[in-house]
């Protein structure tokens, strides 16, 4: 992602890198099925795009779904639980 954003932004990747981040952080991983966002704060964020157009209809039951397989890895000690 950072090889391809740095071609097309050359003078200033640096100032833009952030934005990148949060793109990369509010995508869902194939392994995991969460997002890290998810993953570090046990919900997902409110990125501008989701302000301004409002979050899909499917968002609670997709959650819900994410919550408890995140339950169930936390439960067999396969991710660490945030205290």
């Amino acid at each position: 992602m950072i090889s391809i954003f740095v071609s097309e932004n050359f003078d200033d990747w640096d100032d833009l890198l952030p934005f990148l981040l949060m793109a990369y952080r509010a995508n869902e991983h194939k392994s995991t099925k969460c997002t890290p966002n998810f993953m570090m704060f046990g919900r997902e964020i409110n990125c501008p795009f989701d302000i301004v157009v409002g979050k899909p209809p499917n968002t609670p039951k997709v959650e819900s779904q994410i919550r408890s397989r995140v339950g169930r890895l936390i439960k067999q000690k396969k991710i660490f639980s945030p205290s």
